[in-house]
């Protein structure tokens, strides 16, 4: 499902994790505005401020293939590709905490995995009025053979939400305590080269 092991097979898991922040935000019916990611050597963190994922359906959407909205495109186009993102990452980590915060249902949901396997669910009363969805992430040395996160692969990714991010998403992200912030840039600026005198390239 993630086409390969050792640092890319992390790469693409933390990709479907911060893109599916991004594919909340996207949404029609998500009042979601703003995604904040946290990269370091050894864990990735994402959360966006959408509508969070019913308590009630957490568990299914991060133990079973394709058990999330996208793969119906729920409320417009997402940048999922085979709907199995959250069971992979779920599955390829050493430690993973997911919490959804869901003021409408007045509950806060707390799941931890230890190498795939759930070691911990909490279900609490919930009066905050922030809500969506944080992700923290691990990779499994046992499964994917490296436990640190691409850094530079991630930064160079990142780096090009300034062109491809829709304008009414702010995002930050931070990369060993670096702080970026998407600067929301013009596509043609992405193509600009410098054309030497003689013309060639």
């Amino acid at each position: 499902y993630i086409g390969s092991l050792g640092e890319a097979g992390v790469f693409h898991l933390c990709k479907e994790i911060i893109d599916n922040n991004r594919d909340e935000c996207i949404k029609k019916n998500s009042p979601g505005d703003t995604i904040i990611v946290e990269v370091t050597n050894k864990y990735i963190r994402s959360r966006d401020n959408g509508r969070g994922i019913p308590t009630g359906m957490l568990r299914t959407i991060l133990e079973t293939n394709q058990a999330g909205s996208n793969m119906t495109r729920d409320g417009g186009m997402t940048a999922g590709e085979n709907g199995s993102g959250t069971a992979t990452f779920t599955a390829m980590s050493s430690e993973l905490e997911v919490i959804s915060l869901r003021p409408t249902e007045k509950k806060k949901l707390t799941l931890r995995y230890h190498e795939g396997v759930l070691v911990d669910e909490i279900l609490e009363d919930y009066k905050d009025k922030d809500h969506g969805l944080i992700v923290s992430f691990k990779p499994s040395k046992k499964v994917l053979g490296v436990d640190t996160i691409p850094v530079d692969m991630l930064k160079t990714w990142l780096s090009d939400f300034d062109y491809t991010l829709p304008r009414q998403i702010k995002m930050t992200y931070s990369i060993n305590g670096d702080v970026f912030e998407v600067k929301h840039k013009d596509i043609d600026e992405f193509f600009n080269v410098d054309i030497p005198e003689d013309g060639r390239l």
